[in-house]
């Protein structure tokens, strides 16, 4: 994995956050389609991987973005904001350009999904940050996580979950369904692919 140097993080912090002013106090549009962030009050407001301005150049979000956009939802439930399409594509294409994400939205390891996260909080204007990640199963002060799993939605699928592995949102649908209802073969929780995460100060 790729781990953000502290310098990095000093560099864009100044202007990221003054972004984050800005929209956190002029969005008022909790549909996703302008701003930087809304207060919407659920993840309804989420854009999909599937939304068409997400993949207006491409269609790569749609085809793998469910670990990517995961991450931010991870992001975007301990700050209790969310994010617009606008944001999302700042957090690509920085995260693409720092390493942390491939071109095709794929993310490695460990420590690039919690730099993934944490790219995000700072996009939200927030001073949490991931304090501890661990793969395959849960511990304690564990407060989020990323499931993989078969679900009807196809095999090899990213949902974010809580901090005991249970399911949330799904980037791909936003279905409302029991995780472990719809897993073939295994929980995912304990897969080896099911991240945990503690976000705080």
């Amino acid at each position: 994995g790729k781990e953000i140097p502290n310098s990095t993080y000093a560099a864009l912090e100044g202007s990221v956050n003054e972004y984050s002013k800005l929209h956190h106090s002029s969005s008022s549009e909790e549909n996703g389609s302008g701003g930087g962030v809304s207060t919407a009050p659920n993840a309804d407001f989420r854009p999909l991987q599937t939304d068409p301005r997400l993949n207006q150049n491409d269609n790569l979000m749609a085809a793998g973005g469910c670990h990517f956009l995961s991450a931010l939802g991870v992001a975007q439930t301990a700050t209790g904001l969310h994010m617009t399409i606008e944001t999302i594509d700042q957090v690509r294409n920085l995260s693409i350009a720092l390493g942390v994400v491939t071109p095709q939205l794929h993310v490695h390891g460990l420590s690039n999904v919690s730099s993934l996260i944490d790219l995000a909080l700072l996009h939200l204007g927030s001073n949490m940050r991931v304090q501890r990640a661990q793969g395959g199963s849960s511990f304690r002060g564990a407060n989020a996580s990323i499931l993989y799993g078969t679900t009807i939605n196809g095999g090899g699928h990213y949902r974010e979950g809580d901090g005991r592995g249970r399911y949330m949102w799904d980037p791909y649908s936003n279905e409302d369904r029991d995780d472990y209802r719809y897993v073939s073969g295994f929980q995912t929780r304990y897969n080896y692919r099911t991240r945990f995460f503690q976000i705080g100060n």
